[in-house]
């Protein structure tokens, strides 16, 4: 490490890193940085959160609290006193954030890029929001006059690149890794322009690349993956490999940036692993255990039909450019469109004890219908609460896949 910087604790976090990956590719040296600092460290398997997922493993790194304490458990949300949902950030946590807590005793903190910081907080230092930002337009950063001030002295900070679906060619695959790649040099760039002209007690990056690249690219790597591409791994086997190598080099550079009685923690918010093949259609297997009804007639909805074979080929082909400017400009359109892709329109609410929001292509949370926090809730509080969470979760635990048998 150089002799140059000042924060007390550096922070590096690595967006869905996995040690599956990382040990075997660190001992083989080709992840330089990691070995170094494995050797000169304490490290191990961290467990995650219940879910797994980016938005409350972060928000429970930031408060020191399960998602039952802080309230964030998914990237969306139902609203209070409806059955619609809204998407989660910094606003949905009920809980003191360590940056807030070391604001209140006087500690200065930089933070940049931490998933689940939007709007960001009025701390001592300063926050540059994380992938919950809505776009560029958007005040993500505090102080304000920071924005100036880094437009002047640095350039534009650059936001996270999303809704990657579209990826459905080589030319769209390579110019995404290009991207990514890129991005992540911006950002260790970006941090080392900060640690040396905002002084702070402790500096934390988040670097998000290796998640979305594993989302899209697992299969290319993995032989045993159901949906493994012999011919595509010719030119993409190494993909999450160059991912982490990009990384490792970041990490680098970070590290000879923070004199060497600077603490370090690397750390991460969930693993990563190859996709099942398998799909549970919640709300339709919830229906099947007579927990969830249709309205009548409701299930066959032709523009419910319409819009859910509409929806994937849009995500395959528009842009995130192209998403993120019909989400700001349609909101309402966006606000019905999902409405009726996750069903919520169909549900008789007034026989439905619980359902889910299937919205997005990762874990679903099951929401209890309960009497006095929902429009139409029929579950009472206590006793029956507790005996449908029971009934949930021996059911699911019995829930076997129709063509083997056998259980999931």
């Amino acid at each position: 490490m150089g002799d140059t910087a000042n924060p007390q604790i550096l922070i590096i976090g690595i967006d869905g890193a996995t040690y599956s990956l990382i040990i075997p590719w660190a001992e083989a040296g080709k992840l330089p940085n990691f070995s170094r600092l494995m050797r000169s460290g304490a490290w191990g398997n961290l467990n995650s959160t219940i879910p797994p997922l980016t938005s409350p493993a972060w928000t429970s790194f930031m408060t020191g609290k399960n998602p039952g304490k802080h309230g964030l458990f998914h990237f969306i949300s139902p609203k209070q006193g409806s059955y619609d949902f809204f998407y989660t950030n910094a606003n949905t946590r009920s809980s003191k954030t360590i940056w807030r807590i070391l604001s209140d005793h006087g500690r200065k903190a930089g933070v940049v890029n931490v998933p689940m910081t939007f709007p960001p907080e009025e701390i001592a230092g300063y926050m540059i929001s994380g992938m919950d930002t809505p776009d560029e337009n958007s005040e993500f950063m505090y102080p304000r006059s920071l924005r100036d001030e880094l437009r002047r002295d640095f350039g534009e900070v650059r936001l996270e690149i999303r809704h990657l679906e579209f990826m459905r060619s080589d030319d769209k695959r390579d110019s995404v890794l290009k991207d990514m790649a890129a991005l992540e040099d911006h950002r260790s760039q970006l941090a080392r322009h900060l640690i040396r002209n905002y002084p702070v007690d402790i500096f934390m990056v988040v670097f998000c690349s290796v998640d979305q690249i594993q989302h899209y690219f697992w299969h290319y790597m993995d032989k045993g993956h159901y949906r493994y591409d012999p011919e595509g791994s010719q030119k993409y086997s190494d993909a999450i490999l160059k991912a982490y190598q990009k990384i490792d080099e970041k990490l680098g550079e970070i590290l000879d940036a923070v004199s060497e009685d600077t603490i370090v923690v690397l750390m991460s918010d969930h693993g990563a692993g190859p996709s099942s093949s398998k799909i549970v259609h919640l709300n339709q297997y919830l229906s099947k255990i007579g927990v969830l009804n249709f309205k009548e007639n409701a299930k066959g909805s032709l523009l419910n039909a319409i819009i859910k074979s509409l929806d994937p080929v849009l995500r395959r082909t528009l842009s995130p450019k192209q998403k993120a400017k019909i989400a700001n400009f349609f909101p309402e359109i966006r606000k019905k469109w999902e409405t009726r892709l996750t069903s919520l329109s169909t549900i008789d609410w007034s026989t439905t004890k619980a359902y889910c929001y299937e919205i997005l292509p990762t874990y679903t949370n099951i929401w209890v219908n309960l009497k006095g926090k929902r429009p139409q809730g029929i579950v009472n509080p206590g006793a029956e609460y507790s005996e449908l969470l029971d009934f949930l979760t021996r059911e699911l635990y019995e829930l076997t896949d129709p063509k083997t048998g056998e259980k999931t």
